[in-house]
């Protein structure tokens, strides 16, 4: 019937008696992930110069509570969620199994922000960078479903801490893939579904994917790459 819905609704069918005396309610493993890209490339669409900073994206990583997600989203399935550490299913041959997942580090990730020149200067709980700037990233997130929503609240609340102020803006499909195909975001949240064939890097990790507006949204890529 479907293979895709959200864990709100899975939860609310598999309690009906009346759905259960009908359908059985499996989860199964998938080749789909849920990422968050950051803008790596704000000049080249007038963004904000957020992301460009290797470090400040490695501070935003060690501020994205993972494991609150899947515990507060996933409840009992939580554990059968697997954290990627990579956009390579664990489910694949071609997945390295030597790479740990970034753990979740609110010291770490202020002081690499401040690294990067990120304070609060006028003790108003926002960081500003030396010019001033308020440290106010908008995330863009999917509206199709309640689990896009409730992450970003639970990711707002953790950057909340560091003295980020996430700007949360939903959107619908179309408006999400136009935004990001035209680099006009901070952050987007989302998700990439694949399947058992080999892996072609090509979609998401090309420098051309990011130039022809394709679907490498983050502007990975440099000259070695």
């Amino acid at each position: 019937v479907s293979t895709s819905i959200s864990l709100q609704n899975f939860f609310e069918l598999t309690s009906d008696s009346l759905q259960l005396h009908n359908y059985t309610g499996v989860l199964m493993p998938t080749y789909s992930y849920t990422y968050v890209a950051m803008n790596e490339k704000p000049a080249e669409s007038n963004r904000p110069f957020y992301f460009n900073d290797v470090t400040v994206r490695r501070a935003f990583a060690l501020l994205t509570p993972v494991e609150d997600i899947l515990k507060n989203l996933y409840r009992q399935y939580g554990k059968d969620c697997r954290r990627m550490v990579s956009a390579v299913s664990p489910l694949k041959k071609e997945f390295n199994t030597e790479l740990k997942p970034i753990q979740y580090n609110l010291t770490k990730a202020i002081q690499l922000l401040k690294e990067a020149g990120w304070a609060d200067k006028n003790k108003d709980g926002i960081l500003e960078d030396r010019s001033g700037h308020k440290m106010e990233p908008e995330l863009i997130y999917l509206n199709t479903n309640a689990d896009w929503k409730d992450m970003s609240l639970l990711i707002a609340h953790s950057f909340k801490q560091a003295g980020i102020n996430l700007q949360l803006t939903p959107a619908d499909l179309n408006t999400f893939l136009t935004r990001a195909k035209n680099h006009d975001f901070d952050m987007i949240l989302g998700s990439w579904t694949s399947t058992m064939l080999p892996e072609d890097y090509t979609q998401l990790w090309s420098t051309s994917a990011w130039k022809e507006h394709g679907s490498n949204f983050s502007g990975f890529g440099n000259t070695e790459s």
